[in-house]
């Protein structure tokens, strides 16, 4: 039973991982995945020293602030905040909105969510102003995502579908799939998984139109995680296997360790072990070879776990120890984020 209870809330931290990536993944232009790109900023800096026009500069500045926002919010708000002022000084209006995208980003980075969402609802106001539809989107999107940080999915849920409706409108699929993609994880996470299943069914079309592989692996494990809640187990590894092809097809290394990695918890808590050992180990290779150290971490103590089960202790103890390493290092890159703070 303590096994069992071991593997129950391993399978949550590994879905739970895959859930957050593509949470952001659909959202509009919401940055937490981002890689910080030295040389882009310095080539950003170059531009701006050269720039003349002041609505170049607002925008410039705004780039900036997107690109510095979470490794360096102090410097980022500076940014944001002059982009604002230089906007207000000649009113431009693309500007303004710009600029109350990054102070909300900024301040939803340092949790001040009430900030963000001043910062969103003047963007929004702006936006309607001149008719930018596609800002109106991303205004709602953001301010379901702040919503969402804050618990509470109802008023998520309200945004969401207010961006579905202008999205709609636009016609822009890519507006579409993540206004949907959206309402979809506020349907999951309420446990309403019929209504979950819809979206994601609505959202198929518009990914297979366009060939979109990487979001396609994203939304089969959406799809396998509903049906792993439901305990339809067959059918969730066959959708795991789907997205672990179009993760492939997409160079996508990351999302194939990880649908490796829950097929195998799923054979795990079905008892079937030297299978589930299979995927652990395909899995912990691509994570090994692209360190990706929080699948190796799950991977690594799934495959302890189980060759304990087989009483393999001498395996079990060469996989706790690589288990053990690399959750130090997750936990000294944590202590270092923390003093950098």
């Amino acid at each position: 039973m303590k096994s069992r209870t071991k593997i129950n809330f391993r399978i949550k931290y590994v879905l739970g991982l895959f859930l957050l990536f593509s949470f952001l993944f659909f959202f509009l232009n919401i940055s937490n995945a981002q890689i910080v790109n030295a040389s882009k900023i310095d080539s950003l800096h170059k531009v701006l020293n050269k720039s003349k026009q002041d609505t170049s500069k607002a925008l410039l500045l705004c780039d900036l602030a997107y690109e510095t926002h979470l490794y360096n919010p102090k410097i980022a708000l500076k940014y944001a905040k002059k982009a604002l002022s230089i906007s207000n000084k000649i009113n431009y209006e693309k500007g303004r909105i710009n600029a109350f995208y990054q102070l909300a980003l900024i301040y939803k980075g340092n949790g001040d969510y009430a900030s963000a969402l001043m910062y969103l609802i003047r963007m929004e106001e702006k936006a309607k102003k001149i008719g930018d539809k596609k800002s109106i989107v991303n205004a709602n999107s953001n301010m379901g995502s702040v919503y969402i940080f804050m618990k509470n999915n109802a008023k998520a849920k309200q945004h969401y579908e207010m961006a579905l409706k202008i999205a709609e409108i636009t016609g822009d699929s890519s507006l579409i799939v993540s206004s949907l993609s959206n309402i979809g994880h506020i349907y999951s996470s309420m446990q309403e998984y019929e209504k979950a299943m819809e979206i994601n069914l609505k959202i198929l079309p518009f990914l297979e139109k366009t060939n979109n592989q990487y979001g396609l692996g994203i939304l089969y494990t959406n799809i396998a995680q509903i049906f792993y809640r439901q305990k339809k187990y067959d059918v969730a590894i066959r959708y795991y296997t789907l997205s672990k092809e179009a993760s492939l097809a997409a160079n996508d290394k990351s999302s194939v360790s990880i649908s490796l990695n829950n097929i195998g918890s799923i054979l795990h808590e079905e008892g079937k072990y030297l299978e589930a050992l299979d995927f652990y180990k395909q899995s912990l290779k691509i994570a090994t070879d692209i360190n990706d150290n929080r699948v190796m971490l799950a991977s690594s103590q799934s495959i302890s776990e189980i060759y304990a089960i087989l009483g393999n202790y001498e395996a079990a103890y060469k996989y706790h120890l690589q288990y053990s390493s690399v959750n130090d290092i997750l936990l000294n890159e944590e202590k270092t984020k923390a003093i950098a703070e």
